[in-house]
């Protein structure tokens, strides 16, 4: 059996999503990580957890 794990880990992760949040979104909300791949225990059954305040 092939595990495939995700294309990004945290450190990459992060600043990915930042960049894809537009300017206006950045300064009045906040995105947290949580998980297994904020932990950096993600494998390849794993999703991406955020919660958007």
């Amino acid at each position: 059996m092939r595990v495939f794990y995700p294309g990004w880990m945290r450190d990459e992760l992060i600043p990915l999503l930042e960049a894809r949040l537009s300017e206006p979104a950045r300064s009045r909300s906040r995105a947290v990580l949580f998980g297994s791949s904020a932990q950096g225990r993600a494998t390849a059954f794993s999703n991406v957890d955020l919660f958007l305040l």
